[in-house]
């Protein structure tokens, strides 16, 4: 396995992220091109993020929250919660 092939691995945390972040469109009723808008990316770079195919930036995880008016801290909550919750998987 070579450098890329090791940096591109999607790990379990990813595919959780990715998720959240569409349940998180999804709740706030916005459309996948109308939360890319808040983000400042095309609505391509944002399904990427969604499918788990790129990951999001910290920065740019903050600037979707703060966006949206949630806290990062409101969003590991709710990360964490759909975990742990059998019927979220």
């Amino acid at each position: 396995m070579d450098k890329r092939e090791k940096r591109r691995r999607v790990t379990e945390a990813d595919e959780r992220v990715s998720a959240e972040l569409r349940r998180l469109r999804i709740d706030t009723g916005l459309t996948q091109t109308e939360i890319a808008a808040v983000l400042g990316v095309s609505f391509q770079q944002w399904q990427k993020y969604e499918r788990g195919e790129n990951r999001i930036s910290a920065g740019g995880l903050f600037r979707l929250l703060q966006g949206i008016g949630m806290s990062p801290a409101e969003f590991f909550r709710r990360l964490e919660q759909s975990t742990r919750s059998p019927s979220r998987r």
